[in-house]
């Protein structure tokens, strides 16, 4: 497969290629899809590069109707984690997407790899 930076599509698995979101981009975003529905507990999201990082982590089953999990606000080096604990009703929640939305005026938004972790309930 491709795994050069695109918009939007959370293939990325190699810190030697990473999603970037391009400069002109006023909402950048990327959705994960687990191929599954999830009961999430946490996700962990590595940064490609040095910055600032604010985003909104929302959830979806059908990848329209969107829950909002979580708001992050941090600074990181490249290569740092970032973990993400779902809790309360988002934990709940049977959720197939995982999407970041990064606020409006982050520059150098770029992920290196997304981890995400639950089960499926049965």
């Amino acid at each position: 497969r491709d795994r050069s930076p695109s918009r939007g599509l959370g293939d990325v698995y190699k810190r030697q290629t990473f999603w970037k979101a391009d400069d002109k981009d006023t909402e950048p975003w990327i959705t994960v899809d687990t191929e599954k529905g999830l009961n999430l507990e946490k996700m962990i999201v590595s940064l490609a590069e040095q910055g600032k990082y604010c985003y909104t982590v929302e959830v979806s089953n059908d990848n329209r109707t969107w829950t909002k999990a979580s708001s992050e606000n941090f600074e990181a080096k490249a290569g740092d984690a970032h973990e993400t604990v779902f809790s309360g009703n988002v934990k709940n929640i049977v959720s197939r997407f995982v999407r970041i939305k990064f606020n409006n005026g982050d520059k150098n938004v770029s992920v290196a790899e997304i981890s995400i972790k639950g089960y499926v309930k049965q």
